[in-house]
């Protein structure tokens, strides 16, 4: 079984990459197909008609892998050259489709560098890893804050109370 080309495609509002696929290329460009086949060249589709073809076609998301999901949205806003967290799907809905658009999705995927699933797994490791940093100097944190408070008691003493927070964020530290 062959894996389909995989492609850093953008980046989330967050800065995670967007991955998607030959096959969600190979998807638009089929959607683009059918549906100029079913207009005039005088009367253009829009990007409405190309989606409410995908929603009747149940082909919103794309994953072809459990790794590699696609919202197709995301897909037509990159392509278009419109930033994700600026672009209603209202701006892009009554464009008129290029008649060339198909050669636009090509050149669009051909400018891209595929990537491996090794570098897709390593990414999503070290997104996990910089998470779990997060955590630890959050709990750091929390052990710098109790302690600052019982400083700034008057008999600067540990109840049990925030013995036992301590010792909990402090474990938590340890094993994490």
């Amino acid at each position: 079984m062959s894996h389909p080309i995989i492609y850093i495609i953008g980046e989330t509002i967050n800065g995670e990459p967007i991955y998607s696929s030959d096959k969600t290329k190979n998807n638009v460009q089929r959607v683009l197909r059918e549906i100029w086949n079913h207009r005039p060249d005088h009367d253009p589709p829009t990007w409405k008609d190309f989606f409410d073809y995908m929603y009747s076609h149940q082909m919103f998301m794309v994953a072809e892998d459990e790794r590699v999901e696609t919202i197709m949205e995301q897909v037509i806003c990159l392509i278009l050259g419109k930033r994700l967290c600026w672009t209603s799907i209202d701006e892009i809905n009554p464009m008129k489709i290029e008649p060339n658009m198909e050669d636009i999705v090509e050149e669009f995927f051909h400018r891209l560098e595929p990537v491996t699933y090794d570098e897709i797994e390593s990414e999503e490791e070290e997104i996990e890893e910089s998470e779990e940093v997060t955590k630890r100097k959050e709990k750091v944190a929390e052990v710098q804050q109790i302690l600052d408070e019982i400083m700034e008691t008057k008999d600067q003493k540990v109840d049990q109370g925030k013995y036992l927070a301590l010792c909990n964020l402090l474990r938590d530290v340890h094993q994490g």
